[in-house]
């Protein structure tokens, strides 16, 4: 039972640290782990700026938040608020 609860924390104390950082940048992080998850290597190309293979995940990363961010833009605009949550 130890090990699930092992697991568990390793697993989940990672997600509840982005969460808690009140939605800031969770959406481009979650993006470059699944990716890592399915082979591409997102590190190397953060480090080494490289324009291979693996540049793609970061600019779908990249656009995933800017098009959130433009979502809540005409959201605002269609609710005639004056500024965004409050």
């Amino acid at each position: 039972m130890a090990e699930i609860e092992a697991v568990n924390k390793g697993m989940l104390e990672p997600i509840y640290d982005l969460l808690d950082r009140g939605g800031k940048r969770w959406r481009p992080v979650l993006g470059m782990v699944f990716a890592e998850c399915y082979g591409k290597d997102v590190t190397r190309s953060i480090e080494l700026g490289e324009s291979d293979r693996n540049i793609d995940v970061l600019y779908a990363c990249g656009l995933t938040e800017i098009v959130h961010n433009g979502s809540l833009m005409v959201d605002d605009l269609e609710d005639k608020s004056l500024y965004r949550r409050g």
